[in-house]
């Protein structure tokens, strides 16, 4: 019966071969929009799955206790708490602590390298799975001056030789041993390095690291546990909860420690109320319901063609019925025919995913490929053709096969099935359209929220600011490098400070103001920063003064952003006392606030400390007359003068800035590239229906020209139909989506509301598409000679 199914299938397939490529064509660019967004999606949700044993894996975070209430969630850590973890936890089977992570000079020979790595504790290797080509695991991270390279960075530094045992430099200060190679991370880790380091050379390299070894107050490491196999989360946090604060006052800090499973870390990344509650899951869930969303427009596509073609194939179900076939075979060859065209859907989808892969890889970020070699896809696959061969052929199936037999042969009509049909195609082209007109009007308001938040004042001036890492060489050598820089003419001021002008890397609680409530406890960004600081990015002094150059005595001073003066709620503030970490300070300024971390969110109180003898950044502003290109040719040469362990790598500001928005940026480029295949497959359903009504409809115009209608007439009279649908999708989909977007928008604290014309303008452009689709058939239509359509009557 199934030879006989698919041999009727085909003969279907190749009779009306116009419809049939109209179905094959959507159903296939569908299929591609959901095998791209899946695979992505997968991508996204096997993060760090890797490691064999993630289910154990754990970051270690405390939730400190704000004095209003709230609970302010976070992953530095003292490094005595790791070490209690380690040895008083029986639940805790490994702990491992890692420093932050940074930019670190490799040199071997001529070979020099900039590279992100990591300090780590022995642990780390044997908690997470990097499988070591060369080395044991035991000892790879044992000796205080060794390193373990990636296989990527072995090869940069040593070629093809064998790098076991041989020196590389590092930061120009000490000579490291190689004593393990591994492989090279994957893509999906929320791990990024090309090298480790044990912690102990940390300790050896920063005093300040062997001093927090008892210091519970020091919040400056990172740290993770692995849990005993059959031990959760929920069995030990009882346990370790205030081991922090009986070490420490509340005034200090009211933290309680807790744990966030690996299985959520990229996913789940922000905090409520000390509990996990979004992240990028709020991106994977809008893509994959955008994949199942274009995808159930292009069945739908297939059901309203199928169904407007029952008038072709009453008669076939007529004569079937008639000599003996039953209701489920009938359904039974529906199904298989439009199974059949999902399959060769499915074939084309794998062709046009290889075409558009690596654009997608490049507009994502990644380095997809389609998995012919595993299993569970092609299960996958066979589930996806499928069901969409099954969704999209169910319901014109049971019309089909539900006609009367009576009726059709003896040419008595079948009004009734024709009138359900009908209202059946008029519902479900308005689903279509209305999810195609939502998918428009949400990628114009990502679009807008992303242009609305890059209009906001930064608060500095980011032109021409070039940012670099401080280095060791270039913290001993700042004040020649400085001096030689200005000179140089192409620089017009340099300063340096403990971050960058586009991050906050250090947070402190323990600040006193005058009128401070007993119990309330705030949180302040701190940025020590040296001379020059505010001329050389443009921050804007409200009032009072900025740090005098050079001078000793206003490193007892302060300096703190309006944001910071509101929250401590300081009338008159300059001349006032405030006191840090117990050690008064006299307030000399106030400055504008700074868009330093994220620009959706509200800028965080922020205090501006002298410092002259530390900073993670130097940062310079070229003088606007100076050739960038040229410039940086010269700077570069200062900077390996006096840097020679490291490339010469610097950022600008803007384009670091810009990077801030790189999320919402990739969710209106997809959403409105996935909305625009959308209506392509809408409109491509609307082409294959309006030819099927033109045909239908064909002595009708013939008679109505013979007898004087005019063209536009004749043009209306097939359009007008079309043009109703769509309005009623506009007027379903609008308000919708307008109150889905609001609810979105207010998830920003900085937001935008969304003007009128973003509705007008995407129903309009709906309706525009739909008067090029359909006109085009009625025109054609409208144009025909209408003998040849009236001469058999």
């Amino acid at each position: 019966m199934l030879r006989n199914h698919l041999k009727i299938a085909l003969r279907s397939l190749r009779k009306d071969v116009s419809t049939s490529t109209i179905n094959i064509v959507g159903l296939s660019v569908g299929m591609c929009v959901s095998l791209l967004i899946g695979l992505w999606v997968w991508d996204e949700i096997s993060y760090d799955k890797f490691n064999e044993h993630h289910e154990q894996l754990y970051q270690i975070m405390l939730n400190d206790h704000m004095g209003d209430g709230s609970i302010n969630t976070f992953s530095a850590v003292p490094l005595p708490l790791i070490d209690v973890l380690r040895s008083s936890v029986p639940e805790v089977k490994y702990a491992a602590v890692q420093d932050w992570g940074w930019e670190h000079g490799l040199m071997v020979g001529d070979h020099r390298f900039s590279r992100h790595g990591l300090q780590v504790s022995d642990d780390f290797l044997r908690m997470f799975t990097f499988p070591l080509i060369k080395g044991e695991i035991g000892t790879a991270l044992k000796e205080t001056y060794s390193i373990v390279l990636t296989q990527r960075m072995a090869e940069a530094l040593f070629g093809d030789e064998d790098p076991m045992g041989k020196m590389v430099r590092i930061d120009n200060r000490e000579d490291l041993m190689v004593t393990g190679v591994l492989q090279d991370p994957p893509q999906n880790s929320s791990f990024d390095f090309e090298f480790l380091v044990p912690f102990s050379y940390y300790e050896f390299s920063a005093p300040w690291v062997k001093d927090s070894r008892d210091n519970w107050q020091n919040f400056a490491f990172q740290g993770y546990v692995e849990l005993q196999p059959g031990i959760t989360a929920d069995q030990v946090i009882p346990k370790i909860r205030n081991l922090v604060k009986e070490h420490l006052s509340g005034d200090e800090v009211n933290a309680e420690v807790t744990l966030h499973g690996m299985d959520k870390w990229r996913l789940y990344s922000e905090f409520e109320n000390g509990v996990a509650v979004g992240g990028f899951i709020k991106y994977v869930r809008l893509f994959a319901l955008i994949g199942a969303l274009v995808l159930f427009i292009a069945c739908i596509n297939f059901m309203n063609l199928s169904t407007a073609r029952t008038e072709r194939r009453a008669r076939e179900v007529g004569v079937r019925k008639v000599i003996g076939s039953n209701r489920s075979q009938l359904i039974s060859q529906f199904l298989t025919e439009s199974v059949l065209m999902a399959v060769l859907a499915f074939v084309i989808c794998i062709l046009l995913a290889e075409v558009f892969m690596p654009g997608f890889n490049h507009l994502t970020g990644k380095h997809l490929s389609i998995p012919y070699s595993s299993m569970s896809f092609w299960i996958l696959a066979t589930c996806l053709v499928a069901i969409t061969g099954l969704l999209a052929g169910s319901y014109p199936s049971l019309i089909l096969s539900a006609f009367s037999p009576r009726t059709i042969i003896k040419g008595l009509g079948y009004s009734g099935e024709r009138y359900r049909g009908s209202l059946a195609r008029k519902f479900l082209v308005i689903t279509q359209f209305a999810l195609s007109i939502a998918l428009i009007i949400g990628t114009m308001a990502v679009f807008l929220q992303v242009r609305y938040s890059m209009a906001r004042p930064s608060g500095y001036n980011p032109n021409l600011l070039v940012m670099v890492n401080t280095t060791p060489d270039l913290s001993r050598n700042y004040t020649v490098l400085k001096t030689e820089l200005i000179s140089s003419g192409e620089v017009q001021a340099i300063t340096r400070s403990g971050s960058p002008i586009t991050a906050v890397f250090q947070h402190f609680a323990d600040i006193d103001w005058p009128g401070k409530q007993a119990g309330d406890r705030a949180v302040f960004a701190n940025v020590d920063i040296g001379d020059d600081y505010f001329e050389t990015t443009g921050i804007r002094i409200q009032e009072g003064r900025a740090y005098r150059h050079g001078s000793i005595a206003d490193t007892a001073s302060i300096i703190f952003n309006a944001s910071a003066i509101k929250r401590m709620g300081l009338l008159n503030p300059v001349g006032q006392t405030v006191r840090v970490f117990g050690a008064p300070r006299t307030i000399v300024g106030v400055v504008d606030d700074v868009v330093m971390t994220s620009p959706f969110e509200p800028v965080e109180p922020t205090m501006y400390r002298m410092n002259y003898d530390w900073g993670d950044a130097i940062m310079f502003r070229l003088d606007p007359k100076v050739n960038v290109h040229e410039a940086l040719g010269t700077i570069e040469r200062i900077f390996q003068k006096h840097n020679p362990a490291y490339p010469f790598a610097y950022q600008f500001a803007d384009e670091q800035y810009a990077r801030k928005f790189g999320e919402e940026e990739l969710t209106g480029k997809l959403v409105g590239i996935f909305g625009m295949l959308a209506i392509f497959i809408s409109c491509l359903g609307l082409f294959g229906l309006a030819m099927y009504m033109a045909e239908r409809r064909n002595k009708e115009v013939g008679i109505r020209k013979v007898l004087g209608a005019s063209i536009s007439s004749i043009w209306m009279s097939l359009s007008r139909e079309f043009f109703v649908l769509v309005f009623i999708a506009c007027a379903i989909a609008i308000p919708v989506t307008a109150v889905v977007l609001k609810k979105w928008l207010s998830g920003y604290v900085y937001h935008t509301n969304l003007p009128w014309w973003v509705f007008v303008l995407a129903g309009g452009f709906a309706g525009l598409l739909t008067l090029i689709t359909v006109g085009y058939q009625g025109i054609r239509a409208a144009l025909a000679n209408p003998v040849k359509s009236l001469h058999n009557e």
